[in-house]
């Protein structure tokens, strides 16, 4: 969009205007065009997650997820913890994992519940709410949803 223009990106086309902006008497429009571009441009713009850092970030979010899923555990307690937006913490889950957030939370769940049932003698009921689950009937739907097998005591 810039090119047309004879520029490469809104802070070279921003300095353009500025230049014109002294030289021309029609000042207050070409400053809304150029208040108007930037604006667009950093509306625009939007790190890509499969940058280095983000790729750590999400790395360290999805492993914390996975090591304290049988406590309380959703975007707001994660928010606390990451110190960033529940929106972008559900953004680099999804983008890493292909699942949203809630989602990714819930397998974690399920397979800890998974490794609960084969490694210890606890009955449904103590395994639903030792990872996170009220209750063992909400327990046992979720797992069939998502085509886990857990071992009955």
């Amino acid at each position: 969009a810039f090119a047309a223009h004879g520029v490469k990106n809104a802070a070279d086309y921003g300095l353009k205007i500025l230049e014109e902006y002294y030289k021309e008497e029609n000042r207050s429009e070409r400053l809304m065009l150029l208040l108007m571009s930037c604006i667009v441009e950093e509306l625009c713009r939007r790190e890509p997650v499969s940058t280095h850092k983000a790729r750590e970030k999400s790395a360290e979010i999805m492993s914390y997820i996975r090591k304290n899923c049988t406590g309380e555990m959703n975007a707001g307690e994660l928010e606390k913890v990451f110190h960033y937006h529940r929106n972008h913490i559900n953004r680099l889950v999804k983008e890493a994992s292909g699942m949203s957030l809630k989602t990714y939370i819930l397998k974690a769940r399920l397979e800890a519940a998974q490794r609960l049932s084969e490694e210890t003698d606890m009955t449904l009921t103590e395994i639903a709410v030792a990872v996170g689950f009220y209750d063992a009937s909400h327990f046992l739907k979720t797992c069939r949803r998502f085509g886990v097998a857990i071992k009955r005591r």
